[in-house]
């Protein structure tokens, strides 16, 4: 495709606009805060978008609506189990999570947040946690930068190696900021269960953490889901078009049949005018920049704050931090593109793995930590690691044709209930921090109630 195409005029146009975007967000940038959780300055609204566009990546342009079109209306059953899922996260998780994390010594991140909720001391949880963050988003990361090639391939007639490392580049830079093809009932348990995985998202959960106070989670939640029901009713409708058109009209599809994850581009070219086309096709590029940034600054947090900074051997500046976090961005996302090599890679299926990974792996824990005051330390161990190894084993084997998440989270689960029952029980410091957070919790709502507005959030309590 020319340069000078208006499609590639349009596209480029918004391209440059993100760049932009990008370097003012890099020169507002002053602390470790401000570059992980915007110095937990987010309001509904904010709170609301960011969360959504963190979870809908290049999935929900490329992954779904090719999921549709080869399995028709089976895939529909993955955006229910989806919708259902994240609402049951705002309900659950979001403004319990916020004050949490503020009462456990101002948490910055997941890994620093059960440091802090079990008085860890020897560090140990926060490493495993960090490490299975990397494993997970390093995958998921690929799965952002194969969209964005996809993409390249198509506005501009780029090999796909090429639009592999533009791709990374484009993605990066505002970081400074199997098809389940039958109704039989396995199927629609394992598409459902994809909503399980939002319990353990990090890069969706650290949104929940920046926003400026568990009163706005409310509104937040019911702005997020209206605009995420609309995005998924979008996405299904353009694999359904697509599969009638090109049912219609075979001789046209022999790309679309090649690969299904290009059914959206392929009609935005071939049904819109150019400059709306550009417009369109840059909507996968926001997708996929909106999300990938988001999992390379939990990526960078997991190798900054939890483990650079936890081995030290002395203070480290502000400054310091932020710029090895922001090179550690640039390292993950190379890790990212040589995962994404093979031009065969699929955008769902590397999402569908890691989507996993993190809800098996973190889901019971993170339900456990803020609705379960006897978890235990060791119990967390028990979970995170039952429930990542059961992901990383049942995807090598494939036993049922199940979707690895739901045998990871209830193993996981089992794993956590059962080895926290045999534990210990909690310290009366960490019990005291879970009672802070359900007394703040009380308030907010006591508040939101009668109208005073009160956020009810507590001094931070770091452990001792």
């Amino acid at each position: 495709m020319s340069l000078w195409n208006p499609t590639a005029v349009s596209f480029t146009v918004y391209l440059l606009l993100m760049l932009v975007i990008g370097w003012l967000g890099y020169r507002s940038t002053n602390n470790l805060s401000d570059y992980i959780l915007g110095g937990r300055r987010l309001g509904s609204f904010v709170t609301a978008l960011s969360a959504g566009a963190s979870d809908m990546s290049g999935w929900l342009l490329l992954g779904l609506p090719g999921a549709i079109y080869v399995g028709g209306l089976s895939g529909v059953w993955i955006a229910i189990g989806l919708a259902i899922g994240a609402w049951a996260n705002w309900r659950l998780v979001a403004a319990r999570l916020r004050v949490h994390t503020e009462v456990c010594g101002n948490a910055l991140t997941l890994p620093e947040y059960l440091t802090q909720r079990f008085g860890d001391r020897s560090h140990v949880l926060r490493i495993v946690t960090a490490l299975v963050i990397l494993i997970f988003f390093t995958i998921y990361c690929a799965s952002g930068v194969v969209a964005g090639a996809r993409l390249f391939e198509t506005m501009f007639g780029l090999e796909y190696r090429t639009a592999l490392w533009i791709g990374a580049v484009t993605a990066v830079h505002p970081a400074h900021t199997d098809w389940f093809g039958d109704l039989a009932p396995i199927g629609v348990i394992s598409m459902l269960a994809w909503g399980l995985g939002y319990f353990g998202q990090p890069h969706i959960l650290v949104r929940f953490m920046a926003a400026r106070s568990a009163a706005a989670i409310p509104q937040a939640r019911r702005i997020c889901m209206t605009w995420m029901v609309l995005c998924l009713i979008g996405a299904v409708a353009v694999g359904f078009f697509g599969l009638a058109f090109y049912s219609a009209r075979p001789d046209l599809g022999a790309s679309v049949t090649a690969n299904p994850e290009t059914i959206f581009m392929a009609l935005t070219t071939r049904l819109f005018a150019p400059w709306l086309a550009g417009i369109l096709l840059a909507a996968i590029l926001a997708a996929v920049m909106s999300t990938l940034s988001c999992q390379l600054l939990v990526c960078a947090s997991a190798l900054t704050e939890d483990l650079y900074k936890t081995f030290a051997p002395g203070p480290v500046s502000q400054r310091r931090l932020v710029w090895i976090g922001r090179a550690m961005v640039l390292a993950v996302a190379v890790v990212a593109v040589l995962l994404a090599l093979d031009p065969q890679s699929r955008v769902l299926g590397m999402v569908s793995y890691a989507w996993a990974g993190f809800g098996a792996a973190f889901g019971p824990l993170v339900l456990a930590t803020l609705l379960w005051p006897r978890v235990t330390r060791n119990g967390a161990l028990a979970g995170i690691v039952t429930g990542a190894a059961t992901v990383l084993i049942w995807k090598q084997f494939g036993w049922w044709d199940l979707y690895e998440i739901l045998p990871g989270f209830v193993l996981g689960s089992l794993a956590l209930i059962v080895v926290s029952r045999l534990d210990r029980a909690p310290s009366a410091d960490v019990l005291a921090r879970y009672a802070a957070a359900e007394t703040a919790l009380c308030a907010i709502r006591q508040g939101a109630a009668d109208g005073t507005g009160s956020t009810g959030t507590p001094a931070a309590q770091p452990s001792p």
